[in-house]
């Protein structure tokens, strides 16, 4: 990919001009997978973290993952109130056909492996991915 490709901006900001520095172009997308924290569910860590993390690595990064954050829920809003969530996993790709094309291939074994570690429904989004600038930098 040029290194013109890779500096466009974003889909939200095409045709907008936003403020300066405000973040700094790229074409990389995320693909966010959230387990709701309902009533009756269960998630197993160990699992998830382990063997399951494991598969995604070894499947996504020759598709060309670039990396995986995790969120562990532990509280919402307002404090003290329990989290909508137990866990996120955010896997990242440097441009929708990489993300594509891994999930054409691999989707079906992740997602039949998902049972094996959360007992509900996962909600998948993906996002393009803004690198904010802080004030003063």
């Amino acid at each position: 990919m040029g290194s013109q490709a890779r500096h466009a901006a974003p889909a939200l900001f095409r045709g907008v001009r936003p403020p300066e520095k405000l973040y700094n172009p790229s074409t990389m997308v995320r693909l966010s997978v959230m387990y709701p924290a309902a009533p009756g569910t269960t998630f197993d860590w160990n699992y998830y973290i382990g063997p399951h993390l494991a598969m995604a690595h070894r499947l996504l990064v020759p598709m060309g993952l670039i990396r995986i954050e995790l969120d562990r829920g532990v509280m919402a809003f307002p404090p003290g109130t329990p989290s909508h969530f137990h866990a996120v996993g955010h896997l990242f790709f440097d441009g929708m056909e990489e993300l594509q094309r891994a999930l054409a291939t691999h989707a079906p074994a992740l997602v039949a492996d998902q049972r094996r570690y959360f007992s509900g429904e996962s909600i998948v989004q993906v996002s393009e991915v803004l690198e904010l600038n802080s004030p003063g930098r």
